[in-house]
């Protein structure tokens, strides 16, 4: 209890490392108070695991729950139908049980995009009870503009079977990159997360007209 403060530990979720199942991300009293734990193998992981949820059955410590558990996933599930927590609280747990983290740029938690009408009224307010601002949910976001997702049909077919070339190679493909890589999020948190930035493009920031500067831009 020492070693988490005050608060005790609230959670775990029991994670994949990049080679194999070694990393655990636990959380205290507030969610952004986490550590993320490496250990050698899956053994030694949940070893640790069933240890942390024995000390929390006993009497005066605080109850500590799994993410990942099917369980504990269908249980909040049917929370937020009932409407006991709030649509942000559920995403926030799904994805914990898809093993996703904030300390983990590659596996950064992924939301919905909702929005298409970003600029709103003159005074800048969006009136939310207006269907209007909302992005097609039957669609991707890489489909709902016509034009853009000609150009990626267009170079689909343009590939065939056997890569673009015809030598055997990877088939055609709609889109060509992952909705969650490091760069991607850190586009997002440049504001933020400067410095990481700084990393990842080994010392110096991106071309410009590929930074962050608005949500309206980005959309």
């Amino acid at each position: 209890r020492g070693e988490w403060g005050e608060d005790g530990c609230y959670g775990v979720v029991k994670g994949k490392g990049k080679d194999k199942d070694k990393d655990d991300d636990g959380w205290t009293g507030k969610v952004t108070d986490r550590v993320l734990l490496g250990f050698e193998d899956q053994k030694i992981r949940d070893s640790f695991v069933r240890g942390v949820l024995e000390i929390s059955n006993t009497p005066g410590c605080t109850k500590v729950v799994v993410d990942t558990d099917r369980n504990r996933v269908n249980d909040v599930y049917r929370a937020w139908c009932l409407g006991i927590i709030s649509t942000y609280s559920y995403l926030e747990l799904v994805n914990s049980a898809g093993r996703r983290s904030r300390l983990d740029f590659s596996r950064y938690p992924v939301y919905p995009w909702i929005f298409k009408d970003i600029k709103g009224d003159e005074g800048g307010k969006m009136n939310l009870d207006d269907p209007g601002v909302y992005r097609d949910f039957g669609k991707p976001v890489g489909a709902l503009e016509p034009v853009r997702l000609e150009r990626f049909r267009e170079r689909m077919r343009s590939m065939g079977e056997g890569g673009m070339d015809g030598s055997g190679g990877q088939d055609g493909f709609l889109y060509g990159t992952h909705y969650s890589t490091a760069g991607y999020t850190l586009y997002w948190l440049i504001r933020v997360m400067p410095e990481h930035v700084i990393c990842l493009q080994s010392g110096r920031f991106d071309e410009p007209d590929r930074i962050f500067r608005s949500v309206e831009a980005s959309w």
